[in-house]
């Protein structure tokens, strides 16, 4: 009876343990601290090197109770450490000399004999090494950990987090004085307010801090942005948000988020404010950018189908990966396409800028026969017409292929994709560049090896020059259209 009771007693006290840690839904109940241990050197018991990490784990606990901040090194150059700690800064003297004692035991147990060695206790961080990582940026073996609950409206909440943590990452990275460190506290909707921290180790520099922070918020994105909350441990910095309030004291920043996109006119973008799309929407056209919604790939992002609110059909190009060429080319598609009016050239329904993220909206994809590639033909021939003749901007696309040409629900073609496209003036025969772009399976000899382009280079085929001149032009024909397409015909089109 006695044994019984004792077992029941602990199962209670077991209970009890797991219902006041559910209580705070921000991480699962069993999570352990982070931690990250090197294998590739080690100590033994008793050496020099364990007597210099003794000495500095005793430093860094005396340190703690009047700093939250501390870095140290001992020892000669053989057997040098280097060690540093970071409470968060909200968090009281006590608490951060209580978390540097328990993170200290914590990293000599699970990281016996390793020379170098990183925990994460709840409130604080600890770290020491053989070789100098002070002022160092280092990301390697970020770990997110989040709620596995996610919230109802994603992409709401996503843009909301999005640019909440933009302003807080601006703010710490800007900000030494105030020890790197950022809160805010933003409404999300009528039930729930938005809470987000970060903080990044003050040895680091300002643009290192801000790359730090950065990376934690892909971290997020790249696993659990739907998540109700989501902490990123790193090395170098901590960022955290949760629908409750998790830390302590004012927030150093307050400022509401919005949903849409506020930074529209860049780049030299001055067009209708109707032509722009805010983020949120992208996402929900999308779902979320799902495999299933994806179409192909271009030069510079892939392509997703999307269906618009007024149950619209479009394609979304999304522009992920901002380099100096990909923003330009962005801007130039959007300024070229707004000027341009015809029925076998894309429309453009919408963009958006955000950050690193940059989307337009063109028409879709289909599958074809023969009749419905005669049609194609013909609206390709009429687009590149207008664009070199008849529009009030003469524009030599220079990457005219056939991934390039989407189809609308009526298989007529629009030709896309103008980031490479450059206008001529109107007396302008040729032009040269230094810079020779396209796809060079479809690029005429002159422009791929002298960079010298005209309209000849959009009606140039390279793949079909070899064939036609051999006599074997028949062999162009997709065999998927021998039983729909005349050999006779096919020749006529293809000369």
């Amino acid at each position: 009876m006695g044994k019984m009771f004792s077992s029941f007693a602990k199962s209670i006290q077991l209970l009890l343990l797991c219902f006041s840690l559910a209580n705070f839904p921000d991480l699962a109940c069993a999570d352990p601290p982070y931690k990250g241990c090197s294998n590739n050197s080690s100590y033994s018991a008793n050496s020099p090197f364990q007597n210099n990490l003794q000495i500095l784990m005793s430093s860094l606990r005396s340190n703690a109770s009047v700093s939250k901040l501390y870095n140290t090194s001992t020892g000669n150059e053989l057997d040098r450490i280097y060690a540093q700690y970071m409470c968060l800064n909200y968090v009281t003297h006590d608490e951060c000399s209580t978390c540097i004692k328990v993170a200290s035991q914590t990293i000599t147990r699970l990281c016996p004999g390793d020379k170098e060695a990183v925990v994460w206790e709840e409130l604080c961080q600890l770290r020491y090494s053989s070789q100098n990582f002070l002022d160092h940026l280092d990301v390697s073996g970020n770990i997110p950990q989040y709620n596995k609950k996610d919230v109802k409206n994603p992409v709401q909440f996503r843009s909301v987090v999005n640019e909440t943590l933009d302003n807080l990452i601006k703010q710490a990275a800007s900000n030494a004085s105030a020890n790197m460190y950022a809160t805010t506290e933003v409404p999300f909707n009528d039930t729930y307010t938005l809470y987000a921290l970060v903080q990044c180790s003050t040895d680091l520099s300002p643009d290192d801090c801000n790359t730090c922070l950065r990376v934690a918020l892909a971290n997020i994105w790249n696993c659990c942005y739907a998540s109700r909350g989501v902490r990123v441990l790193s090395r170098s910095c901590y960022l955290r948000y949760e629908l409750y309030a998790f830390y302590e004291g004012e927030t150093t920043l307050q400022k509401k988020a919005s949903v849409y996109i506020q930074s529209f006119h860049r780049d030299g973008l001055n067009v209708q404010e109707s032509s722009f799309m805010d983020l949120a929407s992208i996402y929900e056209a999308t779902n979320n950018f799902s495999n299933s919604n994806f179409l192909g790939k271009g030069g510079f992002g892939p392509v997703y189908k999307g269906i618009l609110s007024d149950g619209k059909e479009v394609a979304v190009k999304r522009l992920s990966t901002w380099s100096e060429q990909g923003i330009n080319e962005f801007t130039n598609e959007v300024r070229l396409i707004m000027k341009l009016q015809h029925k076998n050239l894309v429309k453009l329904h919408g963009f958006c800028v955000d950050g690193e993220e940059s989307f337009w909206y063109p028409k879709k994809r289909a599958q074809l026969n023969w009749q419905t590639r005669i049609g194609i033909i013909n609206g390709i021939a009429k687009g590149t017409l207008y664009l070199h003749e008849d529009s009030r901007l003469r524009i030599i696309h220079r990457d005219l292929k056939a991934s390039n040409v989407l189809l609308d629900n009526d298989m007529n073609p629009k030709i896309s994709d103008f980031g490479m496209a450059r206008m001529f003036a109107g007396s302008e025969v040729e032009a040269n560049t230094a810079r020779i772009v396209g796809t060079y399976g479809y690029m005429a000899p002159e422009y791929a090896m002298e960079g010298l382009y005209s309209i000849k280079s959009d009606v140039f085929s390279f793949g079909a020059w070899p064939l036609w001149n051999e006599g074997n032009e028949l062999l162009l024909i997709d065999s998927l259209l021998a039983d729909s397409c005349c050999s006779d015909e096919f020749s006529r089109y293809g000369q």
